[in-house]
């Protein structure tokens, strides 16, 4: 049975897309945060006891910008009974 050309060139295709994604991706350092492509706010930060991030407000000085501390490890639940062998 010989491959379908069609599948062969939609392969193919996906191949350069990889590589032209990979070469975007590892081409120099990125030393500005803006051109990054993934970032998020502090703002945007979620709400967990591990992360601390003062106020923003332009009169306030913290002593620090952003904190993460480990999050507390807590035992797995049970599974359901419908899954235990």
């Amino acid at each position: 049975m010989t491959p379908d050309p069609m599948e062969q060139a939609k392969h193919v295709a996906s191949v350069f897309e990889f590589v032209k994604a990979w070469h975007a991706r590892g081409t120099g350092v990125n030393t500005d945060w803006r051109k990054s492509l993934w970032r998020l706010s502090f703002s945007d930060l979620p709400d967990y006891p591990s992360i601390d991030a003062p106020e923003s407000t332009p009169d306030a000085e913290a002593e620090f910008a952003l904190r993460v501390r480990r999050p507390l490890q807590t035992t797995c639940p049970e599974p359901p009974k419908a899954l235990e062998p």
